[in-house]
């Protein structure tokens, strides 16, 4: 974006993008200008990247003022009933929720001619539902063999008084994020040789993103992945124009991102209830991966292109060099996780996993990571002499010839280290 990178430099993010895994991206496209697709450039002075490059250019001010305001909303009277293959007659609509988007652009001179700003502020606020309705397992007699709802709200009550822990609701576990971006940019005109750009971009998501209820499992709301992520990226760019056949870009430019992961509600350990007498698993606790889960990147780049032109060459000579430091922090349950089975040796029923951890029996199985070089065995993000830290420097410099052979032919050369 303007030249800064905007790649998720560590890699855990399938979307590619800072901030991804929080399911939002890392701009407003009404702060877009231009959009670059390429390919396959055979252009040297472009690196760091394979497969293909996106590149935006955000929007900038003029002479005149201009702007826009926008909102965005849908809910559950703007879509489909019941989707699949089944009779109009059970079609429902779907439970209530709410998507919003709004924003607004405005922009215009600082200075006539000279100096142009431009901003754009947008806000995100969706919820997903992910509803759930129980249904009790039947005995071939048509009685009641395991009550789902029964059975939840003795663990609940059970949690409450002897932990004080709230695993909070299990019937509807909505999906749900919140973004603010903001995005400035504002140009220079320096001299009739330099054109100086500056801009700056915030981003601040919070994503709750929790496992549904289903037949087979029971999860609770507070057993969410809680995702809050900040990413502040800003760049500088010279453009110099020494004469018609000289010239020269320098853009300097910084990333910042931190992805917090954590659990929703209270730290507690993983337990798992596992399947009796037909009914689902009942899982509650802090979500396994999140108990200590914390990323921090920060990249510098410097690039810069000297382009001069001598015949019927277009010769670009220059360095992309990026300084990278990153931390990561990952434990996997570091609160502990339990599993109370139904199974014995052999797959021998054993007693209900529900009366086995309210009458503190034991479970069938412990795990728990720790680190080592902390103190005090210490859990969750105070565990920071877990993570691993380090910093890395990537070095390209570049030659790139654009010979123009003749007014329909052009060979392009260029080696890149």
């Amino acid at each position: 974006i303007d030249g800064a990178v905007n790649n998720d430099v560590f890699g855990l993010s399938d979307q590619g993008t800072n901030g991804g895994r929080a399911g939002t991206p890392p701009i407003s496209i009404d702060a877009v200008d231009q959009i670059v697709v390429q390919i396959s450039p055979f252009d040297a002075a472009l690196g760091n990247f394979t497969g293909g490059a996106i590149n935006a250019i955000t929007k900038s001010g003029s002479n005149t003022f201009h702007g826009s305001a926008y909102y965005i909303f849908r809910n559950q009277n703007m879509a489909g009933k019941t989707p699949g293959n089944v009779p109009d007659s059970a079609r429902k609509k779907l439970t209530d929720f709410k998507n919003q988007t709004y924003g607004f652009t405005f922009g215009g001179p600082i200075i006539k001619n000279k100096a142009f700003f431009f901003l754009n502020a947008e806000m995100q606020k969706d919820v997903r539902p992910q509803p759930y309705t129980p249904v009790n397992v039947l005995n071939p007699d048509g009685s009641v063999r395991f009550n789902v709802v029964d059975t939840v709200a003795k663990v609940v009550n059970f949690l409450k008084t002897k932990y004080g822990y709230d695993p909070g609701d299990f019937l509807n576990n909505p999906d749900a994020v919140d973004r603010i971006n903001i995005n400035t940019r504002f140009d220079f005109n320096l001299n009739s040789k330099n054109k100086l750009t500056l801009s700056y971009r915030y981003t601040n998501t919070e994503r709750t993103n929790p496992g549904r209820s289903t037949a087979t499992n029971i999860n609770f709301l507070n057993s969410a992945e809680l995702f809050p992520s900040t990413t502040h990226s800003g760049n500088l760019e010279l453009n110099t124009k020494f004469s018609n056949k000289v010239n020269n870009k320098f853009r300097v430019s910084i990333t910042d991102v931190v992805d917090d992961r954590g659990p929703k509600g209270d730290p507690f350990p993983n337990v798992q209830l596992a399947t009796y007498n037909g009914g689902p698993n009942i899982n509650f606790g802090s979500e396994t991966a999140s108990s200590a889960n914390l990323l921090k990147q920060r990249i510098l780049n410097f690039y810069d292109a000297f382009k001069f032109y001598a015949g019927n060459h277009a010769v670009t000579v220059g360095a992309d060099i990026d300084f990278n430091k990153s931390y990561n922090l990952f434990m996997n349950r570091a609160f502990g996780a339990y599993i109370y089975s139904a199974l014995g040796p052999n797959g021998a029923t054993q007693i209900n996993p529900l009366t086995a951890f309210t009458e503190d029996r034991g479970p069938s199985r412990i795990r728990r990571q720790y680190s080592l070089v902390d103190a005090n065995n210490k859990n969750g993000d105070d565990a920071i002499g877990a993570g691993a830290n380090f910093k890395s420097v990537r070095l390209g410099f570049f030659v790139n010839d654009d010979v123009k052979v003749t007014d329909k032919f052009t060979l392009t050369l260029g080696v890149r280290a």
